[in-house]
């Protein structure tokens, strides 16, 4: 595995928080991110912060001005 740049998706998600998102779910797939975040023993939000950061400043860059 590539050595992981200094300043990777975990970098950033150190930053202040400006703002916030509602994400809807469907039962289904709120119990899916339940069930996720029980069995890696880390909250709903780490389970999404590691999943969507790194798939998107893969696809459209790190999003940094």
């Amino acid at each position: 595995m590539p050595d992981t740049p200094v300043t990777d998706w975990r970098s950033r998600n150190k930053e202040p928080k400006t703002t916030g998102l509602n994400f809807r779910l469907s039962k289904s797939q709120s119990a899916l991110l339940q069930r996720a975040a029980a069995e890696e023993d880390i909250s709903q939000q780490k389970v999404l912060e590691r999943i969507i950061w790194p798939l998107l400043e893969d696809k459209y860059g790190t999003g940094a001005q």
